[in-house]
């Protein structure tokens, strides 16, 4: 269950920084059989809000990350910003999420749309907390998913039909 809310949010890869028009049709060509792409400009400011919420309340994480000796919380992800070469940010999610007490490391979970220096599988070390843009996991008693702030965002702009079937096929039950 953990792996396929995680499945079905990589599908919700989200770049942030200004996409030319050209730019999204030659990716939305040359994309056409891998995960949806959304797009948000780096001055959006209802996802960058999603991202300092996100920051602020890492802590939540953490606590439950650190403390999940009874196996209450799973499906760990985080969602970390890489530099692409255009300059802009492509934000991916990272799964299996370990942590050294200092670093965040894990397995990236998208397929990257530009060159960010890693593929989807690929384990990346040394993630520092300022590159994270949201995180989430679930409460294994309750079945409510905290974090997934930027996830969020995107659902609210969704039609009521897209969002009942987002709903359906993600299983996720956001915690207020």
């Amino acid at each position: 269950m953990k792996y396929k809310n995680i499945l079905i949010i990589s599908l919700l890869i989200i770049l942030l920084g200004a996409c030319t028009e050209t730019e999204k049709a030659q990716l939305a060509n040359t994309n056409d059989t891998e995960d949806p792409v959304v797009y948000f400009k780096h001055d959006d400011k209802a996802m960058n809000k999603a991202i300092q919420t996100a920051r602020t309340t890492f802590h939540q994480f953490e606590k439950a990350f650190n403390e999940n000796d009874t196996n209450q919380y799973s499906g760990f992800t985080i969602k970390v910003g890489f530099p692409t070469q255009s300059g802009s940010k492509e934000h991916i999610w990272v799964s299996d999420i370990q942590y050294d007490k200092k670093n965040y490391s894990g397995i990236i979970y998208n397929t990257p749309v530009e060159n960010v220096g890693f593929e989807y599988g690929d384990t990346i070390t040394a993630i520092e907390q300022n590159q994270i843009s949201d995180w989430m996991f679930t409460d294994t008693k309750t079945n409510k998913t905290y974090g997934g702030y930027t996830v969020r965002v995107m659902r609210d702009a969704m039609s009521d039909a897209e969002k009942q079937a987002f709903d359906q096929e993600t299983g996720l039950n956001f915690a207020e």
